[in-house]
């Protein structure tokens, strides 16, 4: 008699597994445990051999390149920046979003209004800029900089003199202008890796530099002592070669500031704008002769200045040139202007004006549209591509809201 429970029934095959499957499994088994393994050795080896450079630096530079969520610029920002600081904050625009520091902190709001970055610095006098890529964080005065993406600090150095001013390419090369015992300052520029490249000493007293935006260029503007007022050398020089590609000492002009853009450097001085290309030559020069400069902005698209129109200083003449130096807007307003900011958007503005209770946004058919807010509580207007962001004490928010 047939056990029902065991017999077969007709059409149906006992499960069998298959001998080729059983080794493969096993071996990826084997694998996974002798990769494992190996990673645990190497772990061990890496921190025994070079454990003395494995630092918070060297662990933070694995992020260098690191991009959070795609940004965009302002346009997702729906509600208002909050943040409490004082009169010494300084503000710019990275990455579509807003960093700032002031004599504590350095942080950061991505184009959404998350706050990314927010830690004390240790600076007597920071200075922060904004790169396409990077923060530079440095300190006036001290020798202490610091680098940034929109995550995280991504190297903390100090440099060899005392800074007095900082620039930074789009890739993240880096210049830094520093005090020498030698002479009387040194030009000192940085690759991505922040290795020094080159050193350019200079007698004459720098007062900007710039690396041009693939950072094969270095313009160096310094005052030069002449017989009853102040000359201003222009110098060109080629990343990583001591021979400049010119040399030019403008008599009786002061430099300031200087941006580079993609064809060459604009250079701001007390009585002229000048305009070269790549080499170092004059493309073009608008005169500021007989102005007296209160503030300006550089821009590689647009350069805005405002200086006194009368000895009272309660009228101000409002210029916005552009790339090549052709004057977009010159007008002389009855306002107390305290700061200027080039647009982002010529279709949205010609420039942004801040005065003691309002912001002024200067259309490009010379019209005005103005905002007024509590006196003294503005401290700093920040253009975007769709816009601009109005930053207070205690935070920040559109022009527009």
């Amino acid at each position: 008699m047939t056990n029902e429970k065991t017999a077969s029934r007709p059409g149906r095959q006992p499960k069998q597994a298959s001998r080729y499957f059983l080794r493969v499994s096993k071996l990826y088994v084997f694998l996974t445990v002798l990769l494992i393994g190996v990673l645990v050795i190497y772990c061990i080896g890496a921190v025994t051999i070079w454990g003395g450079s494995l630092t918070y630096d060297s662990l933070t530079y694995l992020l260098k390149d690191w991009s959070a969520a795609s940004l965009t610029a302002g346009g997702d920002l729906k509600d208002r920046i909050v943040y409490s600081v004082g009169d010494d904050a300084r503000f710019t625009v990275f990455r579509g979003g807003l960093a700032y520091c002031n004599g504590k902190h350095v942080a950061y709001f991505d184009g959404s209004g998350i706050n990314l970055i927010d830690e004390a610095h240790g600076y007597a006098d920071p200075v922060l800029r904004a790169s396409e890529k990077y923060l530079l964080l440095y300190d006036v005065g001290g020798t202490g900089y610091s680098v940034y993406n929109q995550l995280t600090r991504v190297a903390k150095k100090d440099a060899e003199g005392r800074i007095m001013y900082g620039a930074m390419a789009d890739e993240g090369e880096l210049l830094l202008v520093t005090r020498s015992r030698e002479t009387r300052y040194v030009v000192e520029v940085y690759d991505a890796s922040f290795r020094k490249t080159m050193s350019i000493y200079k007698d004459q007293y720098v007062m900007a530099a710039a690396l041009s935006p693939e950072a094969d260029r270095i313009v160096i503007c310094s005052a030069v002592p002449e017989e009853s007022a102040m000359g201003c050398e222009i110098v060109v020089c080629r990343n990583r070669e001591t021979s400049p590609v010119s040399s030019k000492t403008y008599s009786r002009i002061m430099p300031l500031d200087v941006t580079a853009t993609e064809d060459g450097f604009i250079v701001l001085c007390d009585s002229a704008i000048l305009y070269l290309d790549r080499d170092g030559g004059e493309r073009a020069r608008v005169s500021l002769e007989g102005v007296s400069l209160k503030t300006a902005d550089l821009h590689p698209e647009r350069t805005v200045t405002v200086s006194a129109a009368n000895a009272l200083g309660s009228e101000s003449r409002v210029l916005v040139t552009g790339p090549g130096g052709e004057i977009l807007y010159d007008a002389t307003v009855k306002e107390r202007i305290a700061g200027a900011y080039a647009s982002e958007d010529p279709e949205e503005a010609l420039c942004w004006l801040r005065t003691s209770d309002a912001v002024i946004r200067v259309a490009p058919d010379g019209t005005w549209e103005k905002k007024n807010y509590p006196s003294g509580t503005v401290l700093s207007v920040l253009p975007l591509k769709n816009g601009a962001l109005v930053a207070e004490k205690t935070g920040a928010g559109f022009f527009a809201d």
